[in-house]
C-alpha cells in the first residue's frame, strides 16, 4: 500500500472511550464476579470451614427450657389507711414482691438446699455427694480427691497441687477447709480420683438470677415466675424450691412484721397510759388551785380562744358577757362605716373621671341616708329631664334652654361635690368615734384571766390522750389476735411443671448463622485480594485507576471450546482492531513509529509486535520490525534470521543500515535484530544516530515497530520511546505488575514521549471485547482472503510467538 494511503475509502470514527469508562463503572459488578470465580477454592475452603465451625457449635448449643409457675398475691384490702399509726396488714407494696423474689434472701437459700454450690466433674460421682454439706465459713475451689488402691486412705488437694487433707476413708473428708462430708467407702471404690468444684452459695446464687425473670403487672396480682436453662428436670426443681422460700420467706416476714407492730403498739400503749394519767393529775391539780377564785364565763372564754360560743344552757347558769358582746357589734359597726365610706369615694372619684353618671352616687347606701344629697340628686334628673324637653323645642341658644343648662351645670359642678364632700367628712368623724370605742373594748377584753382557757386546754389534752390510749389499746388486741392467726400474704397458683419441649433450638441458627457469616467472610477477602493485588487483570484498571485509552485486546483463546479456526480467526480480528487503533491514534495521516514495552517480562510485547507488524504488512504497508530489546531480544530466532547485524551494529557502525535489515517471508516485512551485545548498550542508545536512525527508517518504511525491553529493565524503553516518540505499553491480564507500570508512566509523562495507549493481553473476552468467527460464505470469497490467516498459522507454529493453547 502506497505511504499515506487510507486504510478504508472515508476515515473511521474514534472509539468512545468516555462512554467505555462509564460502561465499566457500570459493570463493576463483573469485577467482583470474575474476582469470586478466581477465588473460588479458596472461598469454598473459608465457607466449608465456616460451615464446620457453626456444626460443631451447634453440637455445643443445648436447647433451652422453660419454666413457668404463677404466684398469687393478697391485695391490700384496708379501706382507710390514716386507720391507726401502725400498718401491720401488707408486708410491702406490691413493686417489691419481684425484687424479694430475686433477693439473695431467697436465692442463697435456694443454692444450699439444692445443694447448687458444689458439683463434680463427673455427673456419675453426683451420688458420693448427696450428704455434702458445708460450714458457713468454707473454702472454695476444685478440689480432687483420690483413693488409695486398697481403698484405706484419701488424699483431698486443690487442683493446682496444694494438699489440703489426708485421712482414712470412712472419717469426714475436708474438715479443714469447712467441708462437712462423710462419703460410704463402698461408694468411693479403689484406686479413683474424683474432682468436684465447690463455689460460695452467692456464686450459685447468681447463676440461678441469671435465668430467672419475675413480672407483677401494674394493678395485677399475679406474679409471674420464669426459669430458663438446658436441663428441664434440675431448672423445674430449682423452681419449685425457689417458689416453696418465696411462699416461706414472705410467711417470715409476715409474722416478723406482725410481731414488731404488736411489740411497738405494746410500747405506745404504755407511753399513753403514762400520758392520760399525768393529764388527769395536771387538771385535777389546777381547779384544785381555782376553786376559791371567781370563775370566767363561757362567752369570754370562748372569744379568747377563737372557739365558737357554746349554747347557753350547755353553760353552768352563766349569765351572756355584755363586754364581748359590745365589742363585737362595735366591730361589725366600724367596718360597715369604713366600707361606705371607701365605696363613696371611689364613686365620686368616677364621676369627677366622667366615667360614671352622678346619678350613681344613688347606688351607695350612705349617699342614700343624707337628705341634702338625696335632694340634689333628684333636682338633678329633673333638671336633664327639663333641658332634653327644652332642646326638642327651642335651640341652645334660647334663654330658657341656656338657664336650664347653667342649673344642670351648678348642680354637677358645685351643689352635688359639696354636699359628697361634706357626707365624707361626717362619715370619717364617725369612723374615729367608733375606731375609739372598739379600741377602749379591746382593751377591757385583754384584761380578762385567762384561767378559763387554762382549763379548758387541759380538759381538751385529757379527752385527746383517752382517744389516743383508746385507739391503741384496740389495735394492740388486734395486733396480738393478727400474730395468733399469721397467714402468708403469697400463695402458689401455678405449680412448676417439667416442660415437655424446649422453647428454642438454636443449633439450627448456629448453623445458618455461620453459614451466613462464612459467605460474608469470603466475599470480603475475595474482594480485600481483588482490591489489594497489584497486578493488572481488568479493562477498567488501565482506563479509570491509569488514564490509558485502551487501543485493543488479544484474546485468551481456548481451542478446546471454539476450535482451532474459530480461535486463529478471532486473534486476526483482535490484531486487524490493534491494528486500526494504533493507526488512528498515531497519526491517521501519516506513518507509524512507535515503541511497544511492558511492564515486566513474559507480558506478550514481543508476541504483540510481531503479530501486529505482521498485520501492517499484510494490509499492504511497508513495516519494519526492529527487536530492542538488547538485554533478552530474541526476535532474530523466531524468525529465521541472523542476529547480527543488527540494531547495536549500526549504532557503533559495525554495519550499514542495508546490511541491517532482514527480508522475512512477507515482501512487506522486514527485521532488525538487536545486534551483537554490548556492555554499553543502553549508552549507545542515547547516541544521536538512534534520532537519525529514525528519521531515515520513517522515511523509508510505512511502519516501524521497535520491541523494547520491559519498563522495569532500565532506561532502554525511555531513550527508544524518545526517539520514536510514540510509546504502547502492553498489559497482560494476571500477570503485569499494576502498580510498577504507574511509576513508570509517572517517569514517560515528564518525558517527550506521547502515550498511545494500551493493548490487553490474554484477556477474557466479555462486554466491549468480543470477536466472532465471522467467515465468507462460498469458497470465491474465500479467495479473496489476504494471506494473513495462512501465515498467521504457520508463523505461530513456527515461531511459538502466537500460541493458540494460552
Amino acid at each position: 500500500m502506497p505511504a499515506g494511503a487510507s486504510l478504508y475509502e472515508k476515515p473511521p470514527q474514534r472509539w468512545d472511550w468516555d462512554e467505555l469508562h462509564r460502561s465499566a463503572s457500570r459493570l463493576s459488578w463483573t469485577r467482583y464476579l470474575a474476582a469470586l470465580r478466581r477465588y473460588k477454592w479458596l472461598l469454598a475452603l473459608v465457607i466449608a470451614a465456616a460451615i464446620g465451625v457453626g456444626i460443631v457449635a451447634a453440637r455445643l448449643t443445648k436447647p433451652v427450657y422453660v419454666v413457668h409457675s404463677t404466684i398469687w398475691i393478697t391485695p391490700d384490702t384496708r379501706q382507710d389507711e390514716r386507720a391507726a399509726p401502725i400498718r401491720g396488714d401488707q408486708v410491702m407494696h406490691a413493686a417489691a414482691w419481684a425484687e424479694l423474689l430475686s433477693s439473695f434472701a431467697i436465692l442463697d437459700r435456694v443454692a444450699k438446699r439444692m445443694g447448687l454450690y458444689f458439683a463434680p466433674t463427673t455427673p456419675a460421682d453426683s451420688i458420693l455427694f448427696r450428704d455434702f454439706r458445708t460450714t458457713d465459713a468454707f473454702r472454695p475451689g476444685v478440689y480432687d480427691l483420690n483413693i488409695d488402691a486398697q481403698g484405706r486412705l484419701y488424699t483431698l488437694s486443690l487442683v493446682k497441687g496444694q494438699r489440703v487433707e489426708t485421712g482414712v476413708v470412712g472419717d469426714s473428708i475436708g474438715r479443714t477447709v469447712g467441708f462437712l462430708w462423710a462419703p460410704s467407702p463402698a461408694l468411693l471404690g479403689l484406686g479413683r480420683t474424683v474432682r468436684f468444684n465447690v463455689v460460695s452459695p452467692r456464686t450459685a446464687a447468681l447463676g440461678i438470677r441469671s435465668g430467672l425473670t419475675s413480672s407483677l403487672p401494674e394493678g395485677s396480682n399475679l406474679l409471674r415466675v420464669t426459669m430458663t436453662g438446658t436441663n428441664p428436670q434440675r431448672l423445674t426443681a430449682i423452681t419449685r424450691a425457689l417458689v416453696d422460700e418465696f411462699v416461706a420467706a414472705a410467711a417470715d416476714l409476715k409474722k416478723r412484721n406482725l410481731v414488731e407492730v404488736s411489740r411497738t403498739l405494746d410500747t405506745q400503749l404504755q407511753v399513753t397510759a403514762k400520758e392520760l394519767h399525768d393529764a388527769e393529775s395536771a387538771l385535777e391539780a389546777f381547779r384544785v388551785r381555782t376553786i376559791t377564785l371567781p370563775s370566767e364565763t363561757a362567752p369570754t372564754t370562748a372569744a379568747a380562744t377563737g372557739a365558737a360560743p357554746r349554747d347557753p344552757s350547755a353553760t353552768d347558769g352563766a349569765a351572756t358577757d355584755p363586754v364581748a358582746t359590745t365589742f363585737f357589734a362595735q366591730q361589725l359597726t366600724y367596718d360597715g362605716a369604713r366600707r361606705q365610706r371607701a365605696a363613696l369615694e371611689r364613686t365620686m372619684d368616677a364621676v369627677r373621671a366622667g366615667t360614671l353618671d352622678a346619678s350613681a352616687l344613688s347606688s351607695v347606701p350612705a349617699a342614700r341616708t343624707d337628705p341634702e344629697l338625696q335632694a340634689a340628686l333628684h333636682l338633678l334628673v329633673e333638671s336633664e329631664a327639663k333641658l332634653a324637653a327644652a332642646r326638642q323645642e327651642f335651640t341652645d341658644a334660647h334663654p330658657t334652654v341656656r338657664a336650664l343648662a347653667a342649673a344642670v351645670k351648678e348642680l354637677r359642678e358645685q351643689t352635688i361635690p359639696h354636699d359628697v364632700e361634706a357626707l365624707d367628712t361626717q362619715l370619717q368623724m364617725r369612723e374615729a368615734d367608733m375606731q375609739d370605742q372598739v379600741e377602749t373594748t379591746a382593751r377591757a377584753l385583754r384584761n380578762v384571766p385567762v384561767r378559763s382557757i387554762e382549763q379548758e386546754r387541759l380538759r381538751r389534752n385529757l379527752a385527746t390522750t383517752e382517744n389516743l390510749y383508746a385507739l391503741l389499746k384496740m389495735r394492740s388486741a388486734e395486733a396480738n389476735l393478727a400474730e395468733a392467726t399469721a397467714v402468708a400474704d403469697v400463695s402458689v397458683l401455678d405449680a412448676p411443671v417439667v416442660p415437655e419441649a424446649p422453647t428454642s433450638n438454636r443449633a439450627p441458627f448456629v448453623i445458618a448463622l455461620s453459614t451466613i457469616v462464612g459467605l460474608v467472610a469470603a466475599g470480603g477477602l475475595a474482594f480485600l485480594l481483588d482490591r489489594y493485588d497489584p497486578r493488572f487483570r481488568y479493562p477498567e484498571q488501565a482506563s479509570d485507576e491509569m488514564g490509558l485509552d485502551i487501543i485493543g485486546a488479544v484474546p485468551a483463546i481456548k481451542t478446546r471450546e471454539l476450535g482451532e479456526q474459530a480461535g486463529a480467526m478471532q486473534l486476526i480480528e483482535a490484531f486487524r482492531t490493534i491494528r486500526l487503533g494504533v493507526s488512528q491514534a498515531a497519526d491517521p495521516s501519516g506513518r507509524v513509529l512507535l515503541t511497544v514495552s511492558s511492564p515486566n517480562a513474559g507480558d506478550g510485547k514481543s508476541m504483540i509486535c510481531a503479530n501486529l507488524a505482521q498485520s501492517f504488512a499484510e494490509a499492504g504497508y511497508r513495516t519494519l520490525l526492529i527487536d530492542g530489546d538488547i538485554r533478552r531480544g530474541e526476535l532474530d530466532k523466531r524468525f529465521g534470521v541472523p542476529r547480527s547485524p543488527g540494531l547495536l551494529d549500526y549504532v557503533t557502525g559495525a554495519a550499514t543500515l542495508e546490511e541491517t535489515l532482514h527480508q522475512t517471508s512477507n515482501d512487506k516485512l522486514w527485521i532488525m535484530a538487536r545486534g551483537t551485545q554490548q556492555q554499553r548498550g543502553p549508552e549507545l542508545l542515547m547516541s544521536p544516530v538512534v534520532p537519525n536512525l529514525m528519521t531515515e527508517l520513517q522515511r523509508r518504511f510505512e511502519t516501524v515497530i521497535i520491541d523494547c525491553s520491559p519498563l522495569g529493565a532500565g532506561i532502554d524503553p525511555f531513550v527508544l520511546g524518545a526517539a520514536t516518540g510514540n510509546v504502547l505499553l502492553v498489559l497482560r491480564a494476571g500477570e503485569s505488575n499494576r502498580k510498577l507500570a504507574e511509576a513508570k508512566l509517572k517517569l514517560i509523562t515528564r518525558l517527550p514521549i506521547r502515550l498511545l495507549g494500551v493493548v490487553l493481553n490474554d484477556v477474557e473476552m466479555a462486554g466491549d471485547f468480543q470477536y466472532y468467527a465471522y467467515s465468507y460464505s462460498d469458497q470465491s470469497e474465500q479467495t479473496k482472503i489476504p494471506a494473513l490467516e495462512s501465515q498467521l498459522d504457520e508463523f505461530a507454529r513456527r515461531s511459538g510467538l502466537l500460541s493458540l493453547e494460552r
